[in-house]
């Protein structure tokens, strides 16, 4: 097993450098995000305390902006660039680290992909669901070099949870099993609270098999137990007694006190005798209820969810063009066909197992299927968590391509046989056919007049703009996803960036660059800005020229800058501006 672990993470890892190679080359990040969270390592490093996770530089005048963030992401890379830093001197340690530490992540859940699909599926079925892993798209993308943000350590702690939950022995199943799952978790919920549904769906299965009976049976209390041990430690490790606010995007002294509550009731039900099913019903839903009102009686605002704090503005102009952050029906049609087919014929496949596997193992993969089902649900609700749908899909997904290719194999006919392989392609990769026709169909007549791409988050080098970098220090205005790559590059600071808990900050820019150019200079003079940047590539301020036509940045970007700006030098397509007083 060991063995197919390491050549199977190696050839994975080997692939995704190959596929980035001009990347890792020219140091372009996957998204903002995780610009940011290099320049809060940095600023750890750099003497900034464990417990404060405030970005100092982000909207200075208030305070700065206190992240949801959490420091165990900050672990891995910190501790690397340290260890590399007497070797390769600090900027190569950071490179270096940045491909390195994703690529650890992909080893975790190479690891307990492994691990599960050879203990219930064998060798052919564990190597297949390696393969599978590497063709998910939505999972690639969490844990592709330079993706050094915390979703890609979501998903590994998820896989072994579920290695928790699906542990064979008996002697440990009930009791082991619980708390990897809930150790796992506990660290996943401390890194970030989208795992919430996901520990959920575990508490489902749980449920289920408390129902069920069996050795089994107590493994809900033991998982409850772990959880809220490992959250209640992990809380006061990474944050202390420095903030214990309840917040609604961070495990907060709310979320303890729904574990804590779930952890103590399951464990007394786990030593009362065995009871009729209707009382087990009636004790199992009480806990669960008693939680609920826990959670909305001390946290009522978290009712409106964890971005409560937006304006109306901001829902529209920002976070409703954040893709990754949008439901299903939001999502263009390949993205829809790929969210629904390839873990949907998992579900099958992990249902079919619950029918077909032997009579000791039927339970175990209806769990399996019931936390799949669970994560697919979240993945039509929330795009980026379709990359731990498909991680989960690899398992028994692999398992039904090996029965299907051996199907395939047995038709009578060539055309059959063919046609049964295809479709097996089609499982995998569902969008193909889609692909092909938009490679295939002829291009749309276009006029004369061209626009610039409007999707390249890295179009702007902002390393390069030394006019800005050695100007005095002072308040850059720039639209939000290009304010880390300010921040990383420049001694500047920044009015704002697409991180919800600057909201004032962030509303305070969105009107700067969409009303009319005398309002902005009052907004301008009143935030203290003292530059302005602009990287047109990018679809912000695109987005922000289509709402306003005679707003500021549709001004800036039709090079129509008003007198209380002055150009600054700038490596194009950068656009910088110095404001007159």
């Amino acid at each position: 097993m060991l063995r197919l672990i390491l050549i199977a993470w190696a050839l994975m890892a080997a692939l995704l450098m190959l596929a980035d190679l001009s990347s890792i080359a020219s140091q372009r990040f996957p998204d903002p995000d995780d610009t940011l969270r290099l320049l809060e390592v940095r600023d750890w490093l750099g003497g900034q305390g464990w417990f404060d996770l405030h970005q100092h530089r982000i909207d200075p005048h208030d305070g700065g902006v206190a992240m949801h963030w959490s420091r165990l992401v900050d672990l891995p890379l910190a501790g690397m660039i340290l260890l590399l830093r007497p070797l390769l001197g600090p900027s190569l340690a950071e490179q270096v680290t940045m491909v390195a530490v994703p690529l650890l992540t992909l080893l975790v859940v190479v690891a307990a992909t492994v691990r599960l699909s050879w203990t219930w599926l064998g060798l052919r079925a564990a190597a297949l669901s390696c393969l599978l892993l590497l063709l998910s798209g939505p999972l690639i993308a969490q844990i592709q070099p330079r993706r050094i943000d915390h979703h890609g350590w979501q998903v590994a702690m998820a896989l072994v949870a579920i290695n928790g939950l699906m542990m064979r022995n008996p002697r440990r199943i009930g009791h082991w099993g619980g708390w990897l799952a809930g150790l796992s978790l506990a660290i996943g919920l401390t890194i970030s609270l989208e795992s919430l549904p996901v520990a959920a769906g575990f508490a489902l299965a749980g449920g289920w098999r408390w129902l069920r009976g069996g050795p089994e049976r107590l493994w809900l209390a033991h998982y409850m137990a772990a959880l809220a041990t490992g959250t209640l430690a992990l809380f006061a490790a990474t944050r202390g007694a420095t903030d214990l606010a309840m917040h609604c995007d961070q495990i907060s002294p709310v979320h303890l006190a729904v574990f804590v509550w779930g952890a103590l009731a399951l464990t007394a039900l786990g030593r009362a005798k065995q009871w009729p099913l209707w009382a087990m019903l009636s004790a199992l839903g009480l806990t669960g209820g008693v939680a609920l009102a826990l959670y909305g009686g001390l946290a009522p605002q978290c009712r409106h969810g964890a971005f409560d704090m937006l304006t109306p503005r901001l829902q529209v102009l920002w976070y409703n063009n954040i893709h990754e952050g949008l439901p299903i029906w939001r999502q263009g049609l390949s993205d829809v066909v790929q969210t629904l087919v390839t873990p949907g014929v998992a579900l099958l496949a992990a249902l079919r197992l619950a029918l077909r596997a032997p009579r000791g193992d039927r339970a175990f993969w209806s769990d399996y299927a019931l936390v799949l089902a669970a994560s697919i649900a979240v993945a039509l609700l929330l795009q980026r968590a379709s990359a731990l749908a498909f991680a989960l899909a690899a398992i028994p997904l692999g398992n039904a391509l090996i029965d299907g290719f051996h199907a395939s194999r047995r038709q009578p006919t060539t055309a059959r046989r063919v046609g049964g392989l295809l479709l097996l392609v089609l499982v995998v990769e569902p969008t193909m056919p889609l692909t092909l026709w938009s490679t295939l169909r002829p291009a749309p007549q276009t006029s004369a007049r061209t626009e610039p791409e409007i999707h390249d988050i890295n179009a702007c080098r902002i390393a390069d703009a030394q006019a800005l970098i050695h100007a005095p220090r002072g308040l850059v205005m720039a639209p939000l996803d290009i304010g880390p790559a300010l921040l990383l590059a420049a001694p500047q600071s920044v009015l704002a960036t697409a991180h919800h808990r600057g909201a004032r900050a962030m509303d305070a820019t969105l009107d700067a660059f969409t009303t009319s150019d005398a309002a902005a200079r009052a907004i301008v003079k009143r935030e203290g800005v003292t530059y302005i940047a602009l990287c047109p590539p990018m679809p912000e301020p695109h987005i922000y020229a289509d709402v306003a036509p005679h707003g500021l940045a549709a001004h800036l970007m039709a090079g129509k800058a008003p007198a209380w700006l002055t150009p600054m030098p700038s490596p194009p397509p950068l656009r910088l501006w110095r404001v007159v007083e």
